[in-house]
């Protein structure tokens, strides 16, 4: 892909409380056939291991043929440890760039 040519892709987040909605929507989002992906954030409503193991699972269609650009959101930030599960989860820039977050 050039710099001149279109690209497409799907903003979308706050999926943190209905796996069923969050299923549907990303089975939509499969059919579209974009070029990458942006999560603006809340992927779960208390990070933990198995809400990110929930959120994956869900995803796995998506993101078998897409790349992800994930932020944080406020609920990323609960329990003391979100961030650190969050930066477990997901490739992000190394804490040298300054850009981790």
């Amino acid at each position: 892909m050039s710099a001149s040519e279109p690209f497409s892709f799907i903003a979308y987040g706050d999926n943190r409380t209905d796996d069923a909605a969050h299923k549907t929507v990303v089975d939509a989002m499969v059919k579209e056939g974009v070029d990458f992906i942006v999560n603006t954030g809340d992927v779960t409503e208390i990070p933990s291991t198995a809400t990110y193991d929930t959120f994956f699972a869900i995803e796995a269609p998506l993101l078998s043929q897409n790349v992800m650009f994930a932020t944080l959101g406020n609920h990323e930030y609960a329990a003391g440890t979100g961030t650190t599960l969050w930066q477990q989860q997901f490739v992000n820039p190394t804490a040298s760039s300054g850009t981790e977050r």
